[in-house]
């Protein structure tokens, strides 16, 4: 057997075999004879490493045996890991060789690879536990008892109180509603690291290397760019051949990078000159309407189709949206003349088949008797040909109590009536089925009458200051580009 110095003493070991490190320590009683039999046994596959521990066997004693402690024992166990370059091991101790083994478990981790621990002396063990566990059990308590903690770490908190309390592998299982395998774990987590090694999970590697900056940046440059091909903008699989990544990446990078090559939006900036004072005039009735006066934004919504489809559709059902045949049969159109109260909400609205000045002064005769007589009336209105004919405008001079304010060349979405107009086509023309041009009219009657029995006005809230803004960002923005 070799000798090996350890804090004062000389420790008798041996090793045989090849592979991984078994570390044997043996029982009182005894010495490092009684592994014989294991010995040989793991050599045919592991490197067995037995020992005469200090006062036993080969091994020497200092002159104060009886006051040895397990902390000395397991020191000693260190030195011959360290010094036969053996480390990490799997310990197998027995009797009080097993506090041994768990001592330098406990203490010394990195230098374990497994404990196997045979006929450990319990009641000895206990008080050992105990105190180990003693801190550390009111923060485990207080993870178990905290609402607010993630739940993967209260049943790794739970599997280590159960066992500090005795329970066995199947009733910690059945407990923490756990695998065999996660209670073995989790103990094993945390006589290495304790506490704070419940509480974070081991960083694994990523499933894939980082796209290099480079080529993320050369992806941006190309998208912001024309595709080479006959194509008015990239796709995901042509980005991809382009660029030589995955598709999936280069969706990922678009998506870091707020991206969407098949997404777009429609503008357009007025280009009236008197653009600013219009909007000012618009905004003002909207945010600040005139006293004893009623504000009506008015507009016509031209060439609504009576339309019936070719064959009958299905119906909504679990799983199933409801169907219409792409095709149709046109039966018609007509004339939504519509004028929103600004006030309340209320449309006063007629159908008429076409869209003439005639037609336009029918519609102001109609505002004309369903408003009250005393107050003024503000039309807010857009630029087509038929509100500014000679007709209307005598028609106006005999009517004083009626003031147009027309809104700047394209710019209808400064005419509320059209946040209307989209509600009712969203909501009865678009998927209603029509077999006539009358049918049509009813339901748009039909569907002004149950608008009018409960109104909802429409609140403009930006100021003129605020979209003018907007449109000198736009602008700036089209200039730079252009």
């Amino acid at each position: 057997m070799a000798t090996l110095e350890a804090r004062g003493v000389e420790i008798a070991w041996s090793a045989r075999g090849e592979g991984r490190p078994f570390l044997l320590i043996h029982e009182t009683g005894a010495d490092g004879s009684v592994w014989d039999p294991l010995v040989r046994v793991l050599a045919a596959g592991a490197r067995a490493i037995s020992y005469d521990r200090r006062g036993w066997g080969d091994s020497s004693a200092p002159q104060d045996y009886g006051r040895t402690t397990i902390e000395e024992q397991s020191e000693d166990a260190v030195s011959l890991l360290e010094g036969a370059e053996a480390a990490p091991a799997v310990l197998v101790g027995a009797g009080v060789g097993a506090m041994i083994a768990l001592d330098l478990l406990l203490r010394r981790p990195e230098l374990t690879g497994g404990t196997v621990l045979i006929e450990p002396p319990v009641l000895q063990l206990l008080p050992i536990a105990t105190e180990a566990l003693s801190e550390d059990r009111r923060r485990l308590e207080a993870i178990v008892s905290d609402r607010n903690t993630a739940q993967k770490h209260v049943w790794r908190a739970r599997i280590v109180l159960l066992t500090a309390d005795g329970a066995g592998t199947n009733a910690i299982m059945r407990a923490a509603g756990v695998s065999k395998t996660a209670v073995w774990r989790w103990q094993e987590r945390f006589m290495a690291a304790g506490v704070d090694g419940l509480l974070r999970d081991k960083t694994r590697p990523p499933g894939r290397a980082p796209i290099e900056s480079g080529r993320v940046a050369e992806v941006v440059r190309l998208t912001q760019s024309d595709p080479p091909h006959e194509a008015t903008h990239w796709t995901a699989r042509a980005m991809a051949k382009a660029s030589g990544l995955a598709v999936s990446t280069v969706q990922e990078i678009w998506k870091a990078h707020g991206l969407a090559p098949h997404r777009w939006r429609a503008f357009k900036l007025s280009t009236d000159p008197a653009f600013v004072a219009k909007l000012h005039d618009v905004v003002g009735l909207y945010v600040d309407p005139p006293a004893h006066a009623v504000v009506l934004s008015v507009d016509e919504k031209s060439q609504i189709q009576a339309l019936d489809r070719s064959q009958p559709g299905l119906p909504m059902k679990k799983g199933r949206a409801g169907t219409m045949t792409h095709d149709y049969k046109r039966h018609g159109t007509t004339t939504l003349f519509a004028a929103l109260n600004m006030l309340d909400g209320k449309v006063i609205g007629c159908c008429m088949p076409r869209h003439r000045n005639g037609e336009f002064r029918r519609f102001l005769q109609q505002l004309d008797r369903q408003t009250p007589a005393k107050l003024d009336l503000h039309l807010i209105l857009d630029n087509y040909a038929t509100h500014k004919t000679p007709a209307v405008k005598r028609w106006l001079k005999r009517h004083p109590r009626f003031h147009l304010h027309f809104i700047p060349t394209s710019a209808s979405w400064l005419n509320m009536v059209e946040r209307f107009f989209a509600e009712i086509t969203r909501k009865r023309i678009r998927r209603g089925i029509f077999k006539s041009v009358a049918e049509l009219k009813s339901a748009i009657i039909d569907y002004l009458g149950h608008h009018n029995a409960n109104p909802k006005p429409f609140i403009w809230t930006k100021s003129a200051g605020e979209i003018l803004e907007k449109v000198a960002r736009a602008k700036h923005a089209f200039e730079s580009v252009h």
